[in-house]
């Protein structure tokens, strides 16, 4: 898991990028241990994703990242976990991973997701906690 929050975090990296990396590795691990050489000549990727992607192996200290995440109380999962909702895996532009707190809901239970940005305003904020409490 700790290899899937990596990536699900590579600044200009998203879901369709992913997608592409996938069809080149079974997980998010062997992503992760692509070479610069590989990752390059990638089609679907640009150089730039590539230099993303390569670079932040070097700023983001995986296992400290991960060990961060679950200190704080916040769990994560990916599309490579079992226990991502089946109900979001074939939408269009599904998400790549999701962050909650608490559990997740049993796939036989309807169920709402109140979904936002990293950066929330004070407003968002409240309208969720509102929302959330109903």
């Amino acid at each position: 898991m700790k290899y899937a929050y990596w990536l699900a975090n590579i600044p200009g990296i998203h879901a369709a990028k992913i997608e592409i990396l996938y069809e080149n590795a079974a997980c998010a691990e062997e992503i992760y241990e692509f070479k610069w050489s590989s990752l390059k000549k990638m089609e679907g990727l640009t150089e730039e994703d590539a230099k993303n992607i390569y670079m932040s192996k070097k700023r983001w200290d995986v296992d400290e990242k991960w060990f961060s995440l679950m200190e704080q109380g916040i769990g994560f999962v990916s599309k490579e976990d079992s226990h991502f909702p089946e109900k979001l895996k074939y939408i269009p532009n599904a998400p790549y991973a999701l962050y909650y707190v608490g559990n997740l809901p049993e796939e036989s239970r309807k169920s709402v997701a109140i979904v936002g940005a990293r950066g929330r305003s004070a407003y968002g904020s409240e309208v969720a906690k509102r929302l959330g409490k109903v």
